[in-house]
């Protein structure tokens, strides 16, 4: 690792209280995060640390030692440094560090790390940063820890920073107009939609508004392009659209486990929507990192 620069992290800066060898609690200066890995530094020493629990400023459970760091004692307004901070600084490396060298410790099989960042590619936002680290965990003999690029099928960069990404089109788009009592639609291409799906409609030419936005869900087909569609899922409202406007997949990360307990289409609720619309890669886009870890397995086993 590079020579420590005392860095202080945007959030936790330091230790409210004094940390005892065996202490198995820590009183921060500011709220942590549970399950979030805080390096404890003098500026010569470190000790990695990751609270399970937290109850206001204190961080409880604790993971002593985190990817081989020695457990010590640590006096109060000890620095502490963590992610959040910005790209490229300290701060982020060493926890980046610290958590993946813990899995390698412990995992015993073959690690894959996307070694870019979904909305700002390979070269940009923290993916130089944590391709510097899994390199380091390389080079000092983790070699089953295996970089996966964000790089689309035909070796382009898949994510790019600034929005819109590199994919912007949305799922489809309706080839005809429908009215708010329809039960099926057409669509210009059919091809990258299945029975089952969740579509966000939208009259909408940026991100997808309630009032003019509806989920529906894929019911069936009578040919590629043609759907049955149930109306007003996920507590949205039926509305009339237009030829061309667009359908977009809504991501089944957003669907389970909150379709049960929640509204996702309602008002109040539609704001967590926004993040599975057509200006973001949740769809073409993941798709094909998904065929990079794929690869990257592959070549894993090739390897043995």
């Amino acid at each position: 690792m590079p020579e420590l620069e005392l860095v202080k992290s945007s959030s936790v800066a330091s230790l409210a209280q004094p940390l005892t060898v065996s202490g198995n609690s820590a009183t921060f200066d500011v709220a942590p995060v549970g399950g979030r890995c805080y390096v404890l530094t003098d500026g010569r020493s470190e000790e990695a640390i990751i609270p399970r629990l937290v109850s206001s400023v204190v961080g409880q459970s604790l993971i002593r030692g985190v990817g081989g760091s020695t457990p010590r004692m640590w006096p109060a307004n000890t620095q502490v440094l963590s992610w959040p901070d910005n790209n490229n600084r300290p701060a982020l490396q060493k926890a980046m560090y610290y958590t993946l060298k813990q899995i390698a410790m412990e995992a015993g099989c073959p690690i894959l790390v996307g070694a870019g960042d979904a909305f700002a590619g390979m070269n940009a936002g923290h993916a130089p940063t944590l391709q510097g680290v899994i390199q380091s965990l390389r080079s000092e003999g983790f070699a089953d820890i295996f970089p996966v690029p964000f790089l689309s099928d035909s070796g382009s960069e898949l994510f790019q920073p600034g929005t819109p990404t590199a994919f912007t089109g949305p799922t489809d788009y309706l080839s005809a107009a429908i009215d708010a009592a329809a039960t099926s639609m057409s669509v210009v291409n059919g091809d990258r939609i299945d029975i089952g799906d969740y579509l966000v409609l939208s009259s909408d030419s940026g991100v997808p508004t309630f009032g003019n936005s509806e989920v529906v869900r894929v019911t069936g087909r009578t040919s590629q392009t043609n759907l049955s569609i149930a109306r007003a899922q996920l507590g949205s409202t039926a509305r009339s659209f237009s030829a061309f406007n667009r359908a977009m997949r809504l991501s089944q990360a957003w669907l389970s486990p909150r379709a049960p307990f929640a509204a996702i289409g309602s008002s109040g609720s539609w704001v967590w929507m926004s993040c599975s619309h057509d200006r973001h890669p949740w769809d073409t886009g993941y798709t094909q990192l998904a065929n990079r870890y794929y690869d990257v397995y592959c070549q894993f086993l090739m390897g043995r």
